[in-house]
């Protein structure tokens, strides 16, 4: 299957890849990302050095509800990882809005997972994309540990056994005391920080 995500420097090719995956026997279906999450670009990151921005398309059938007008500035990893930083487990004051919302995971659901280019065997991207400036993107890392999920050095029967560490942190009460910030905040009951799909 094609999942074509579409951003404003694409999105004058979705009938053609359409065709294109028509062509050859793929289903295509075409991917609304949330990743801008209030901002007005994505800064693509790699080994903590901004490559290039990404941008929202600008036909409203693409477009996701959480765009908005605000410009994103990366940090480098250790800001983004630190415990104290405002990206952080810590970098947020106030989880008590949070602390009870039910996570429903969709990957789950649907028996995926994500493989980052790095060779880590993740959840979901949520997970897998730390570089987005939100409180409590380190989190993950902070709490239970990249290490677990390296194919570069666990099998994959290993890797997808770890995956249990995420679930396990769901029935944590609070953020504080575990519960994934970003799996609350993005398969939490009522969000509207998923990816949707669209034709």
């Amino acid at each position: 299957q094609w999942n074509f995500i579409v951003f404003k420097h694409n999105e004058h090719q979705v009938d053609k890849a359409k065709k294109v995956a028509k062509s050859i026997g793929m289903d295509f279906r075409v991917k609304v990302t949330q990743k801008f999450r209030g901002h007005k670009n994505f800064s693509v990151m790699e080994d903590g050095k901004k490559l290039y921005d990404l941008f929202p398309p600008d036909n409203s059938k693409y477009r996701h509800p959480n765009i908005g007008n605000k410009l994103q500035v990366p940090d480098d990893e250790e800001t983004y990882f630190s415990k104290t930083g405002p990206y952080g487990t810590l970098g947020c004051t106030d989880y008590s809005k949070l602390d009870n919302i039910k996570i429903n995971c969709i990957v789950k659901k649907q028996q995926e997972v994500f493989l980052a280019y790095t060779g880590h065997l993740l959840p979901c991207c949520y997970i897998g994309t730390p570089y987005y400036d939100s409180p409590g993107n380190g989190q993950f890392k902070e709490d239970i540990g990249l290490i677990k999920f390296d194919l570069n050095k666990l099998s994959v029967k290993k890797a997808m056994n770890n995956l249990k560490l995420v679930e396990e942190t769901w029935n944590q009460k609070t953020i504080r005391e575990g519960k994934l910030l970003t799996c609350v905040k993005v398969c939490g009951e009522n969000t509207q920080n998923r990816t949707g799909y669209v034709e």
